[in-house]
């Protein structure tokens, strides 16, 4: 997030990350059933390898509003350069 904060020269609120293995079906459920939860969430899938072992995961960032809302800010104004 800091790399993207910095590339769109933006300051967004976060925190460090936690890691924390989820079943994908109980983490699917616990989504579904609080909404809230999953309102200012980015979810990013990725795949790395180590020691030649690939690892499929996802990396799950909440942002705060104010962060959510200068980042879709951004990301429109990205979109008109675009389009003009």
């Amino acid at each position: 997030m800091g790399g993207v904060s910095n590339y769109l020269h933006i300051n967004l609120d976060y925190s460090l990350p936690e890691v924390k293995i989820f079943n994908k079906k109980d983490f699917a459920r616990d989504i579904k059933s609080n909404e809230n939860y999953s309102r200012n969430m980015i979810l990013l899938y990725i795949t790395f390898i180590i020691d030649e072992t690939e690892i499929d995961g996802a990396i799950m960032i909440n942002l705060t509003l104010t962060s959510l809302q200068e980042l879709m800010s951004k990301i429109e104004k990205i979109e008109v350069e675009l389009n003009e």
